[in-house]
């Protein structure tokens, strides 16, 4: 009875911290999608100057919770929005409108995959 007890607490107890760990990439992932939107913005806008301050501070923000998404995530899909931040700074020093927006549109797929991956539903959970 006493390890009945001790395993369904155990269980709680895990279910909880999941929860927390999920609330806390979500909130991870929204800050990264505001900071790509207004990156995709400044871009459209053919503001480059500001495109690169919203870049810095989405390096600022990806460096913040990039460890975190790590424990999520396959670790190709954390490479890969490394290689496009890296692809995408040098868009922007060029000014190259094209491809910086394909790059905006490969992180942004990337991080809503991430997203889609770690949401609780019946589809992920078999």
């Amino acid at each position: 009875m006493r390890s009945t007890i001790t395993s369904i607490t155990i269980f709680i107890i895990m279910v909880i911290c999941i929860g927390f760990s999920v609330n806390g990439l979500k909130k991870a992932i929204y800050e990264l999608n505001c900071s790509t939107f207004k990156i995709e913005n400044s871009i459209n806008s053919n503001s480059f100057e500001k495109a690169n301050a919203s870049l810095e501070e989405f390096k600022n923000i990806w460096n913040t919770y990039s460890h975190k998404i790590s424990m999520f995530t396959n670790n190709n899909e954390l490479d890969d929005i490394n290689n496009e931040i890296d692809k995408l700074n040098e868009y922007i020093t060029y000014k190259n409108k094209e491809q910086c927006l394909i790059s905006i549109n490969i992180i942004e797929n990337i991080l809503k995959s991430i997203s889609e991956l770690e949401d609780a539903n019946i589809y992920n959970l078999f």
